[in-house]
């Protein structure tokens, strides 16, 4: 399972893991994606220093009224390192390729060997899904199922 972009906590995602165990009876991975999650520094997780970053922001950004901190926070993030995203993903893209192989190689030590590993995804996990599908590094997800969505926020309904 992969979640959306920026998220700092698996809270949201876990009522979804366990549905998906249960209903499916397989092993449901919440794989965090790179600088995501676990995988960020501890410092962008807090929030007041998040709205202090973006305070500091806002004369450099001129007339945006919309931004909130955590379009601070990313667009800081790309300044500081521009190749920061396409990182991630190639990181992410390698994680889960070997985390396939030592699945699909009866390696992991809690996962049982699979023939075909499916997967479930929200937001920017979603492109990161399209990319493994499109991409199938290993050839590992060749015969994957895949589920991916992403809420539509300014959808007039």
């Amino acid at each position: 399972m992969f979640h959306g972009l920026n998220e700092r906590s698996w809270q949201k995602y876990l009522s979804w893991a366990y549905y998906l165990t249960n209903f499916t009876d397989s092993y449901v991975i919440l794989f965090p994606i790179s600088f995501h999650i676990n995988r960020s520094p501890v410092s962008w997780k807090d929030r007041r220093s998040m709205v202090s970053l973006l305070n500091r922001r806002k004369p450099a950004s001129g007339e945006i009224q919309l931004a909130s901190f955590v379009n601070a926070a990313i667009s800081d993030r790309l300044t500081e390192d521009p190749l920061r995203f396409f990182r991630s993903g190639y990181q992410t893209v390698n994680d889960i390729t070997r985390l396939a192989q030592d699945i699909r190689g009866g390696k992991h030590p809690i996962v049982p060997p699979a023939g075909t590993l499916n997967i479930f995804a929200y937001s920017i996990g979603a492109f990161m899904a399209e990319i493994l599908m499109i991409g199938n590094p290993g050839i590992f997800f060749q015969k994957a199922n895949c589920l991916f969505f992403a809420e539509d926020r300014y959808s007039a309904v």
